[in-house]
C-alpha cells in the first residue's frame, strides 16, 4: 500500500496491490466516516471494487467487533475471463486475508 494523498484527516488516495484478482495496484478512495465506517473503493477498467469496515463494540471495552463488507464488480473483458463462482471465491479469499490482517494488525500482545 502507497499513500497517495491525505489532505484532509477523514480521505485519502491511496494504491494498494490485491494479489488475489491479478489487477497489480490499483488507485483506491479511503473515507473514514463518523459512524466508525471505513469506506475504501476503486474503479478501473473491467473492474470496481467498495468495502466497507465498520467497527463495533465490543463485549469489553477493550474489544471491538468488526463487520467487513466487499462487493466486486467486473465488466467488459475481465467479466468473459472470470466466472461468477471464481469471481466469489476470489472475493470470499480476500474477506478472509483482510479480517485476519485486521485480527493480526489489532490483536493483544
Amino acid at each position: 500500500m502507497r499513500v497517495v494523498e491525505h489532505k484532509e484527516p477523514s480521505r485519502w488516495k491511496i494504491e494498494l496491490e490485491t494479489r488475489t484478482l491479478g489487477y497489480g495496484m490499483l488507485p483506491y478512495q479511503v473515507e473514514f466516516q463518523p459512524d466508525r465506517t471505513i469506506k475504501v473503493w476503486a474503479k478501473a477498467p473491467g473492474v470496481a471494487v467498495l468495502a466497507y469496515t465498520l467497527l463495533r463494540d465490543g463485549p469489553t471495552p477493550n474489544e471491538t467487533n468488526v463487520v467487513y463488507s466487499l462487493y466486486i464488480d467486473l465488466s467488459g473483458i475481465p467479466r468473459l475471463l472470470v466466472s461468477e463462482s471464481s469471481l466469489r471465491q476470489k472475493q470470499e479469499h480476500m474477506v478472509d486475508v483482510t479480517l485476519r490482517d485486521l485480527y493480526r494488525a489489532f490483536a493483544p500482545r
